[in-house]
């Protein structure tokens, strides 16, 4: 019964202690475009968008989660992409279908993991997870992730192409952080932002 108790206190410290953050910044996500000088309030949690956290990611809804890092269902999720930009925020920058990307990202607390990218047409808001994963952007070596691993917090580069017959107004990219901070080694904590981006 003591073994049982001290492993259940041990686990629970050791899920508080190694806790992944970040951001995208360029281009800069939804609730990080203030730090670039977009109009618009502040989000002073814009690296701790980890789908509402990890047990309700995983414990309330299966692993599912928000596709901009809130919370999966809330109707309105107001701490990711405040005020009117809920429904029709502006777009950030401008590229070229079929382009290859610079993007950055910042880990103000790394834990191991990947980076995912994916991007779709905002036809209607919001976005959907369905309408994202339709296109998975590679690295130019083709891979569809780019792995952390074992590397300190930090700003971070990496290139990304975008697909060659995708053209939008308001495309949505989605930045997604599958961090390997649980301890048992399955259902990892996530966390997700996106950027408003246009294609030409």
């Amino acid at each position: 019964m003591k073994t049982a108790f001290m492993l259940a206190i041990f686990s629970t410290t050791l899920l508080a202690l190694v806790h992944g953050h970040g951001y995208i910044i360029d281009s800069p996500g939804r609730a990080s475009r203030w730090r670039k000088g977009f109009p618009g309030p502040p989000n002073y949690d814009d690296n701790g968008l980890n789908c509402g956290g990890w047990s309700k990611q995983w414990q309330v809804h299966g692993g599912k989660c928000g596709v901009c890092g809130d919370e999966y269902g809330i109707a309105n999720p107001k701490f990711v992409y405040p005020g009117v930009w809920a429904n029709n925020p502006p777009v950030v920058e401008t590229y070229q279908a079929g382009q290859i990307i610079t993007v950055k990202v910042k880990i103000t607390a790394a834990h191991k993991g990947y980076f995912t990218f994916r991007v779709a047409r905002l036809t209607s808001a919001p976005i959907t997870q369905l309408q994202l994963d339709q296109h998975v952007l590679m690295l130019p070596t083709g891979e569809d992730r780019w792995v952390l691993g074992n590397r300190p917090a930090a700003e971070y580069t990496m290139r990304l192409r975008l697909p060659k017959g995708l053209r939008c107004a308001h495309c949505v990219m989605q930045w997604w952080y599958t961090t390997a901070n649980n301890w048992m080694g399955e259902r990892p904590e996530s966390f997700v932002n996106c950027a408003d981006i246009k294609i030409v």
